[in-house]
């Protein structure tokens, strides 16, 4: 029996960039095994700097411990481009904040919401871990209506401070530093009049005493709220018809969000296509001028003529401008536009985030990027070194940057 198994290679390809935190970067990514053709979507969490490995771990660890629908999966860790990351189950769905958004949450779809985020908490309490950092951004619904938690506050063993939302955080945690099922409940209490205000809902007494204990300075007191479940689940009643009410606001916000994505990346791509695509977005825009701006010219002129001058006169522009102002403004260099532009790529052996022009354009590595001859700046940061430079393109032949050129 071998003693180590090696695996084959695969590769990650980032559909959509989907969060940024402070810590970190998520990514809607396929994994992809080419040789037997297999794929899996999934979200990729990754860090800033392997700096941050300490807290990488203490995540990857609380989440392997937990095994419940109202959490995300964890699917595995990585290293990518020297950086510590974690693979995630993808969520298709909407965020609590998106909801938020809406301001037109029902009482019914509330307490749907508070119900599924108590039982939640519940779920991690067996499983002796805390969230630490629950705000309306780290909740998110599937298309079926389903609650999951993600990014979890966490720290590292070595760090004595805790990454949490001061609005949502429980007051013992600025001294004790240490998350607990008591501090999750405190946000729950916030969350839920955020979510009534926020839909301008006024707050009931009952609501108001249950919203009193739970942000109750005294974390044992917190509990006392769910001790008899029949009174509180009475005043957090919901039907089906709210689940499909909540649903129906879930899947149009992830229509929404695929559409924004996507327009993202075509305005990402904007400078990205090819030379072929580019000379024909050019000979459309030539095609254009040609159509409309000789007939514009005309139109104004003829406009101006006819106020202020006689009508003689001004039939004898008129026709003078139909008749010259096609020839003369012809424009018809496409192989100027086409020799206008040309290609970058960058290719490194660890990441570097990319500026050219003080303009972001992405991690490396970089291929096929259109740029306009000439000289450009550009700026990299990376784990191992920080720089800017400059290069010159010319529209000969495309210009590939290697490590070599990024050692200062």
């Amino acid at each position: 029996m071998p003693k180590q198994f090696q695996p084959q290679s695969f590769s990650y390809s980032i559909c959509a960039k989907i969060g940024e935190g402070l810590h970190s970067e998520v990514y809607k990514v396929v994994k992809t095994d080419k040789n037997h053709n297999l794929s899996q979507v999934m979200a990729l969490k990754i860090l800033k700097s392997k700096v941050l490995a300490d807290i990488w771990k203490n995540e990857f660890e609380r989440l392997s411990k937990i095994s419940s629908n109202y959490c995300v999966n964890i699917l595995g860790w990585e290293w990518i481009s020297g950086r510590p990351a974690l693979a995630l189950e993808y969520i298709d769905g909407a965020s609590l904040q998106d909801l938020l958004n809406l301001k037109s949450l029902s009482v019914l779809e509330i307490n749907l919401i508070c119900t599924q985020l108590y039982w939640g908490l519940k779920d991690l309490q067996k499983f002796g871990v805390a969230h630490g950092d629950l705000n309306p951004r780290n909740i998110l619904f599937t298309l079926q209506g389903d609650l999951k938690f993600i990014d979890f506050g966490v720290q590292g063993k070595d760090l004595d401070v805790l990454y949490t939302s001061p609005k949502f955080c429980a007051p013992e945690l600025f001294y004790e530093k240490k998350a607990s099922y008591e501090s999750d409940l405190y946000s729950l209490g916030i969350l839920r009049k955020l979510l009534l205000q926020n839909s301008d809902l006024k707050l009931k007494s009952e609501d108001l005493n249950i919203f009193n204990t739970l942000t109750s300075h005294n974390p044992k007191e917190r509990v006392s709220v769910f001790l008899e479940k029949k009174n509180i689940f009475n005043n957090w009643a919901y039907s089906d018809k709210e689940v499909k009410s909540l649903c129906k606001k879930i899947l149009i916000f992830s229509l929404q969000k695929q559409k924004a994505q996507e327009k993202t990346k075509k305005i990402e791509n904007l400078n990205l296509f090819s030379a072929n695509d580019a000379k024909k977005e050019f000979n459309w825009q030539i095609f254009s001028k040609k159509v409309f701006l000789s007939q514009w010219l005309s139109t104004m002129m003829a406009f101006i003529f006819k106020k202020i001058l006689k009508p003689h006169i001004y039939l004898f522009l008129v026709l003078s401008c139909l008749v010259f102002t096609p020839a003369s403004l012809r424009i018809n260099k496409s192989i100027f536009f086409k020799s206008n532009y040309s290609r970058l790529s960058i290719f490194t052996s660890d990441w570097k985030k990319l500026f050219i022009d003080e303009v972001f354009i992405g991690y490396t590595p970089v291929n096929y990027l259109t740029l306009k001859p000439g000289r450009h700046y550009i700026k990299w940061i990376s784990d191992k070194s920080n720089g800017q430079s400059s290069f010159f393109i010319s529209t000969d032949k495309p210009l590939v940057l290697k490590n070599n050129f990024f050692k200062m």
